[in-house]
């Protein structure tokens, strides 16, 4: 299969966030009142957008609409301060993204992260990169799993989306290729486990980040 378009994910997938989300939720919490959270309960919240993981972050009996808002709204915040203190590309992924603009392919980053958000980090943590387009969360588009967004994507490029790879390291990337009729790649170094995306309907894995490049046929 020729492709033409990668789409990457984020968070777990091109940068390593997890301790930067991890501060940033410790703090909403604790600016509430709440019991604090782990490392690895933050890992497993987060990859279905920031109102979602201030949810599930959130005691049962404090997540109605109006609290979930309000610390969404915190959490906007704190994360605005705390940004990419600690976030860092992963290992080898600057080397999948030389080879894949050297080979002229069309590289965009779709995230479930706020898109004003997602802007920052990308432009801060991939500064020599011009990506084609980058989209984070924003309220015209449900958040992945739903296909909206990677088809809106497809459609600016002028592809199908089975030329494209969308490639990510969560279920909801999994789900959104599967829903969008896009090549999905699971990436193992994020935030799932091969069990967990196995059980979302992952098929095609990348153990390193140069598998990407094995797998779209480029090495």
């Amino acid at each position: 299969m020729k492709f033409k378009a990668a789409i990457f994910d984020l968070d777990g997938t091109l940068i390593d966030s997890l301790k930067d989300l991890h501060l940033t939720m410790s703090k909403v919490l604790e600016l509430g009142g709440y019991p604090g959270i782990d490392l690895e309960t933050v890992r497993h919240l987060i990859g279905n957008g920031a109102r979602e993981f201030v949810r599930l972050s959130l005691p049962e009996g404090a997540r109605d609409e109006e609290n979930v808002d309000k610390n969404l709204r915190i959490y906007r915040e704190i994360y605005d301060e705390i940004g990419s203190e600690n976030t860092r590309p992963y290992d080898g992924i600057e080397e999948v993204l030389d080879a894949l603009f050297k080979e002229g392919m069309t590289v965009c980053v779709l995230s479930n992260k706020p898109h004003p958000n997602t802007l920052d980090m990308v432009s801060k943590l991939f500064p020599k990169y011009r990506f084609h387009y980058v989209l984070g969360q924003k309220d015209i588009f449900p958040p992945k799993p739903d296909p909206s967004s990677a088809l809106h994507i497809a459609e600016k490029l002028g592809l199908s989306p089975a030329e494209i790879a969308l490639i990510g390291d969560g279920e909801s990337d999994v789900q959104a290729a599967k829903a969008g009729g896009f090549f999905g790649i699971s990436v193992l170094w994020g935030y799932r486990t091969i069990e967990e995306l196995k059980e979302a309907g992952a098929q095609v894995f990348a153990t390193l980040p140069q598998d990407i490049l094995k797998i779209m046929g480029l090495l």
